[in-house]
């Protein structure tokens, strides 16, 4: 073989190896928790209703098992009348969530009432918690329509279908009966709702069921099945029967509690509640900039295989799921610091957790920590891997090891002086003497299935996002940001007002509130923006507006299906003033660019630096004609690309004299190098007018001004502002003449600050020059409508624009007529250094909306408003550039769900007893309280409902309807024509 070719074979088989360690590395990838929600019980009647919250009672070491609640119990026995089934729950303790576990929010969902009666409350419950997992990823749910995202969900309780529904004529005859208790349903109700195309699967395996799913995710998103992926899991104790068939096994406390490793160990209490992870790839998480909670490392699922009987555990099955587990993470037993067992409290199943763990961790120098959350909540049986995984990413998260209870004393059948394995009795610091922080979690089933996963911190550093890398190129901070709002109903919207002055007033982050409210939250049609420069000014706006006034930073409105059409108006000459886009040129990067740029391309022809001049207070250059125009100019080219930055794109443009420049390339006509060529030439040409020329507005209507300025032929009217109000130019000294005589005949005008007078004979020498420059430069097609005040109409696209500006230079600025061109109603956006244009152009549409992003002293808090204006008004935008760092996406509530009381027709009529022994709840998490719908009384309210819920559940009936006669006219012709 020649060399060459065997440099060949050399470099294949290099590429080969590097593919191969590829696929091998992206094989055993970790997994980031970049979301994760929760709802597990508390102090009854309140819930954890957050993975803090959770963590915060577990430091605590609070105990949540308490009696069966009276309504519980109530809605027990009444399903049980009429048999021979006791009266009386089989157990008298659990874990019980505190809020009304049977209440729903159908209209947010989509979901027919009809519909929702009849559906499992734990779909119902892991269709919110699936919800709150992506706000508290910092993911608005729609971004992820259509996308490739998996979902891998589990339940295992049977209580809705045998203990509520029954075997009823009403649900035996409900289509909905099977869609909303078939368990496939669980997962693809979640893919549906959001409309994801990733794998979607419902596992069911008893006590393991959260880890076998956690696995399932890991597995398709290092397959690269999914880009994304949720798992999670619900258990509801939603009847007595499945408590009565443990009951029979011995497998209960009588107490209710778990007691882990407990000399007392007596069985285990059932508890209820759930869980969901978002999970990405930790190169994907990295990328996209998310935050990080925790990594799963790896795992494994196995089976006990043949153990002493079929549900008696194994060690040897324990054993060989674990090893295997620490293998596909990576990780050697002696780097792992604490295990958060499956730990059930039963005296055959605590000895054999132990001794499995001795045998696989059990060398090693530090004792390795063990404990069982099912101490603090009961078991949640289906749910109970997902308690235990959110308590170990909060013990790896924040580098503590939470107390296990009921363990005062030991298990006896375990000698602990010999075992490298302590019980955590006690709230801890993670153990020293670990590189990292790295947990295990087991599950182990009553059928066999084993799981355990291995979980570490989130990496120490990570990589800011790109829009933070826009946001560090300005020089100050955004001094206004803006925190919006939004829900499916007025009275979400004013739980969320609550919410959010609560947080503040609390010490909650300002800019990351927003930046969470922004970016990471789903905007809804009822919304509220709010204006501020920090939380203790937006905390004393909320509590107002809660009080029933308003403020004027703050605005709030429905948003339309389609937003008003937008026009963007560029005020003239004598709307400069000084400080003009200093504080825009400090914050925004864009708009820094752009005036840049047009410094560099303006100060070699006036020898002097432009924005100097427009940035100082008052420097008497900026009403030098030379200065002014390309000054406007270049702050409003500056203006209208931030705005075009921030996703805000008008449907028409709008300029006042030289404010035409900018509309033109707004729309499209020019490129902006063109615009501020043609205006420097504009401005040197009309300084080299040798006549003194001045210009004034005047409040007053163009026929009695012109009635007023007959002997003064030279004074023309320059501009046409509105009803009552023209603005004047000509010769200095007749100007001053004509304005002495409008001011005895009691017309007020004042002087504006030019040094030449445009719009009027004085201009003309300058026509031909400027006619010939223009001939010269290059002109496109517009992509905007353009709307001239020259004309007072919308130009054609093949306007002959040289012609047009040199016109456009002398004749009168018919600003009033051009806007009675425009259709009300309309938004109108003044793009300049002040509200100029806007206070002529309420003159003309009272009815329209106006807006103006610069005035003077006030900074950027008018771009904010303008903006939080929009928004309300329908508009979407670009909210990026409210990045702060380090991102919070639980900076801002969630949403507030308004939930219903739903059961199924039997027991629709039902009423909760009142319990004396402990208060409750109206719901089991963030919500906004709405009266139940209760039964439909007649005929014709339901069909008012029906109406007004969904018209999809009209069309179900009929067609269920369509069917059932479909088959019984089948039935009558076979009848009819059976042979004799």
């Amino acid at each position: 073989m020649d060399a060459r070719k065997e440099e060949q074979y050399r470099d294949a088989l290099r590429a080969a190896r590097t593919a191969i360690l590829q696929l091998q590395e992206e094989k055993s990838e970790p997994v980031a928790i970049i979301g994760m929600s929760c709802l597990f019980p508390g102090r009854y009647p309140l819930d954890a209703l957050t993975p803090e919250a959770f963590h915060e009672q577990l430091l605590a070491g609070v105990d949540s098992v308490v009696r069966v609640p009276a309504e519980r119990q109530a809605l027990w026995n009444l399903q049980n009348k009429g048999t021979d089934a006791p009266q009386v729950p089989v157990i008298e303790q659990g874990a019980f969530l505190g809020g009304d576990i049977h209440a729903f929010d159908c209209a947010f969902f989509g979901i027919p009432p009809s519909e929702g009666r009849m559906t499992d409350p734990q779909h119902r419950l892991l269709l919110e918690l699936s919800w709150q997992a992506l706000l508290d990823a910092g993911i608005a749910p729609e971004t992820t329509a259509a996308s490739q995202t998996g979902v891998f969900a589990g339940k295992t309780g049977t209580d809705f279908m045998f203990d509520i529904l029954g075997t009823s004529h009403l649900s035996s005859d409900d289509p909905y009966t099977l869609t909303g208790n078939m368990h496939s349903a669980l997962a693809g109700r979640i893919s549906y709702f959001f409309n994801w195309h990733g794998p979607c699967i419902s596992y069911e395996t008893a006590c393991s069921t959260s880890l076998v799913a956690v696995m399932g995710a890991v597995a398709a998103l290092r397959a690269k099945e999914c880009s994304m992926a949720l798992a999670g899991a619900a258990n509801l104790l939603l009847g007595p029967t499945p408590s009565r068939w443990l009951n029979a096994m011995h497998a209960l406390a009588p107490d209710g509690r778990s007691k882990a490793f407990g000399a007392d160990a007596d069985g285990f209490g059932r508890g209820e509640g759930g869980g969901v992870l978002v999970l990405k790839r930790l190169s994907d998480a990295k990328r996209d900039g998310n935050r990080i909670h925790a990594l799963i490392l790896g795992g494994a699922v196995g089976s006990d295989g043949q153990s002493r009987t079929f549900t008696s555990p194994s060690g040897i099955g324990q054993r060989a799921v674990i090893t295997r587990a620490l293998a596909n993470a990576g990780v050697s037993p002696e780097e792992v610091g604490f295990v958060e067992t499956h730990g059930t409290g039963t005296p055959l199943g605590d000895p054999i957790e132990v001794e499995s763990l001795h045998e696989v961790y059990g060398k090693r120098e530090t004792p390795l920590l063990i404990g069982s959350v099912k101490s603090n909540v009961g078991h949640l049986e289906a749910a109970a891997g997902m308690a235990a995984l959110i308590k170990t990413i909060c013990a790896v998260r924040h580098g503590v090891v939470h107390k296990s209870l009921h363990c005062e004393r030991l298990n006896p059948l375990l000698d602990w002086d010999t075992l490298p394995i302590r019980v955590a009795r006690e709230s801890t610091d993670w153990p020293v003497g670990y590189a990292r922080r790295v947990a295990g979690v087991s599950s182990f089933a009553i059928a066999g299935t084993l799981a355990h996963i291995l979980v570490a911190e989130a990496p120490e550093a990570l990589p800011a996002r790109e829009s933070d890398a826009l946001s560090s190129l300005a020089l100050q901070p955004v001094s206004s940001r803006v925190l919006l709002l939004s829900a499916s109903s007025p009275v979400g919207l004013d739980a969320l007002v609550g919410e959010c002055a609560t947080r503040l007033e609390k010490g909650e982050a300002w800019p990351q509130m927003c930046d969470a409210a922004a970016n990471g939250r789903p905007h809804f049609s009822e919304r509220l923006a709010l204006v501020a420069a920090d939380g203790a000014e937006a905390a004393a706006a909320l509590r107002v507006l809660q009080g029933g006034k308003t403020r004027r930073n703050v605005v709030r409105g429905k948003s339309p299906k389609t937003p008003l059409p937008l026009t963007f108006l560029f005020s003239g000459q004598g709307s400069q003033q000084g400080g003009m886009g200093k504080d825009l040129y400090a914050a925004f990067p864009v708009f820094r660019e752009v005036l840049d740029a047009c410094e560099a391309q303006v100060a070699p022809r006036l020898g002097h630096s432009l924005l100097e001049v427009m940035f100082a207070p008052d420097d008497a250059r900026l009403h030098d004609t030379r200065v002014t125009q390309p000054a406007i100019f270049s702050h409003q080219v500056a203006l209208a690309e931030l705005l075009r930055q921030r996703g805000i794109r008008p449907g028409a443009v709008l300029g006042h004299s030289i404010g035409e420049y900018a509309a033109a390339v707004t729309a499209g006509i020019m490129d902006r190098q063109t615009g501020l060529a043609i205006v420097l030439q504009r401005g040197e040409l009309a300084a080299g007018i040798s006549v003194k020329g001045a210009m004034a507005a005047v409040l007053a209507g163009e026929e009695a001004t012109r009635a007023v300025l007959t002997p003064f032929p030279e004074v023309s009217i320059a501009a046409i502002n509105g009803p009552d109000t023209v603005t004047l130019a000509g010769p200095e000294k007749a100007m001053s003449e004509a304005v002495k005589a409008l001011r005895e005949c009691g017309i007020e005008s004042r002087p504006m600050p030019v040094s030449q007078a445009f719009h009027c004979s004085l201009i003309k020498p300058a026509l031909a020059p400027f006619a010939e420059f223009l001939r010269g430069q290059r002109f496109t097609t517009s992509g905007i409508p353009f709307l001239s005040t020259c004309t007072a109409s919308f130009l054609d696209v093949q306007e002959d624009w040289p012609a047009y500006f040199t016109r456009q230079m002398c004749e009168p600025v018919q600003f009033f007529k051009a806007l009675n061109a425009c259709t009300p109603p309309q938004i109108f956006l003044e793009i300049g250094a002040g509200p100029t244009l806007s206070a002529y152009g309420r003159q003309c549409h009272s009815d329209g909306v106006w807006l103006f992003a610069q005035n003077g002293e006030d900074g950027q808090k008018p771009l904010a408003q303008a903006l939080a204006k929009l928004y309300t008004l329908g508009y979407a935008q670009d909210w990026k550039w409210l990045s702060s760092w380090p991102w919070k996406p639980e900076a801002a509530p969630g949403t507030m769900f308004c939930r219903e009381r739903l059961l199924p027709p039997g027991v629709l009529a039902w009423k909760a007893p009142h319990d004396t022994s402990v208060s409750s709840t109206p719901a089991h998490a963030g919500c906004a309280v709405r009266e139940p719908c209760g039964a439909y009384e007649t005929a014709g309210q339901k069909a008012e409902m029906l109406q007004l819920s969904n018209p999809l559940e009209e069309l179900v009936r009929l067609q269920c309807e369509t069917f059932t006669a479909i088959c019984a006219m089948q039935q009558a012709l076979m009848i009819e024509n059976k042979p004799e």
